[in-house]
């Protein structure tokens, strides 16, 4: 199970209603990283009647840190879907805000499509019509995903663990004497080239260390208190 510190990946489903069986598929499949509270996932199908439901679906598509895009001709048709979701998942994409994993459904010509720079799903880029267990190609589909989930809770992981890390520090700065060293290089001319400030607690935690040269003189100089 994931911890409750971490957060499920959101997962949003671009897809053309003409593959929506391949969609609720693919979701079926998905069950076990929802059971394991890994994932949690959204599309279209969801909306409320009479909602604006191109302002539910930009929410959605902003909110999601994993895009699928189900690839197939009449994916490549929807104007809605290719023109303007998938573009905009290929934005939050590009700037690193969010992932997009194509998975092929069914056989269509892609190349030079923007999605041909993309790792495709399943492995091989073998369309999920073509496998001659489906099963065995949703699986696929899944392992990837699951590949791509467990990078993104690492990452996750990583930033509390730094954040709690300087929380710490800081909590520490804040009950504990601060003994601040001034360590001053100086040239022929008397002038500073470098001087260097450390923080450091009673406890032997140091806190902040401000470089600074370039023949700066000691009014020039000034220490950053903030803790980084």
């Amino acid at each position: 199970m994931v911890s409750e510190s971490t957060q499920s990946i959101e997962i949003f489903f671009c897809y053309a209603h003409e593959d929506k069986p391949f969609r609720d598929e693919l979701d079926r499949h998905l069950k076990v990283l929802k059971d394991l509270g890994l994932i949690r996932s959204w599309y279209d199908g969801e909306i409320v009647p009479d909602d604006p439901w191109e302002e539910v679906i930009k929410e959605h598509l902003n909110r999601a840190q994993i895009v699928l895009l189900l690839i197939s001709v009449s994916f490549l048709n929807a104007d809605y879907c290719y023109r303007i979701e998938m573009e905009q998942a290929l934005e939050r994409h590009n700037a690193g805000i969010a992932r997009v994993i194509p998975v092929l459904l069914r056989s269509v010509y892609w190349e030079g499509t923007p999605i041909s720079k993309l790792q495709m799903l399943p492995t091989g880029a073998k369309p999920i019509t073509l496998w001659s267990d489906q099963d065995a190609a949703f699986t696929d589909v899944v392992e990837g995903i699951l590949r791509a989930v467990n990078e993104m809770l690492q990452k996750q992981r990583s930033r509390g663990a730094e954040m709690l890390a300087k929380f710490t520090l800081a909590e520490r700065l804040s009950h504990s004497t601060v003994h601040i060293s001034i360590e001053v290089s100086a040239d022929h001319e008397s002038s500073v080239s470098k001087i260097t400030s450390t923080a450091k607690a009673d406890d032997g935690t140091i806190g902040h260390k401000v470089t600074a040269d370039n023949k700066s003189t000691i009014e020039d100089v000034t220490m950053d208190s903030q803790i980084s």
